[in-house]
């Protein structure tokens, strides 16, 4: 009972920093970075509720954003999802997974292939698997939304230094430089964050579930 409780605080708990993070983030560059001044005084309870909000907006930004990086665009510096797991399935822990539960789960004589189909088996034979692979699938998601919020932020300041160009913006300061260059910094490294703790979320129930059956064995 207490163990249930915890686990759903637990939960509770990356739900709302889950999208609260990002949507601060988003709303702390819009106010600062872009000199971008509400009608209103943030108090803290408005702040929580907006930052809440942005970050289901940056939640959604993100689906869109991961819809066209998996088209493989030769502009686009990024690995895909797929080509993510792609890669995992070409690994000594997946081939091996794979292995052992083809020899005891078949579906009319033919073998599980996909990744997705002998990860679900490995994590229904693993005790606990879940919340280990949340906390991983949390940390991507983390680095995946502030990978978007970069991106739109980038966007924002080559915008804004066009229209400097043209004379029509007159607020781009050395400021808004630098960050264009942090913008581009964290572009790619909070790609890499986020490939890193996807794979090992992804990995993590087939190396728990060859652990339990050499146990068993």
């Amino acid at each position: 009972m207490n163990f249930d409780f915890i686990s759903s605080i637990k939960d509770f708990f990356f739900d709302i920093v889950g999208f609260l993070i990002p949507g601060f983030v988003l709303l702390v560059i819009t106010n600062v970075i872009f000199h971008v001044d509400f009608p209103f005084q943030l108090d803290e309870i408005i702040a929580f509720v907006i930052s809440y909000v942005l970050g289901y907006v940056v939640f959604s930004i993100s689906l869109v954003k991961g819809l066209i990086i998996s088209k493989d665009y030769k502009f686009i510096p990024a690995k895909s999802k797929e080509k993510a797991e792609s890669e995992l399935m070409s690994q000594d822990t997946f081939i091996l997974a794979k292995e052992l539960i083809n020899s005891k789960v078949e579906k009319n004589g033919k073998k599980l292939d996909r990744l997705h189909s002998l990860r679900n088996i490995a994590m229904s034979q693993t005790p606990d698997a879940d919340k280990k692979v949340y906390t991983f699938i949390f940390r991507a998601e983390l680095f995946d939304q502030l990978h978007t919020i970069v991106i739109l932020s980038l966007i924002v300041s080559i915008v804004m230094l066009v229209l400097s160009l043209l004379k029509i913006y007159t607020a781009f300061g050395l400021l808004n430089y630098v960050m264009i260059g942090v913008f581009l910094f964290l572009i790619m490294t909070l790609r890499k964050g986020w490939i890193r703790f996807y794979k090992i979320a992804m990995n993590l129930p087939f190396s728990l579930y060859i652990t339990n059956q050499t146990h068993e064995s």
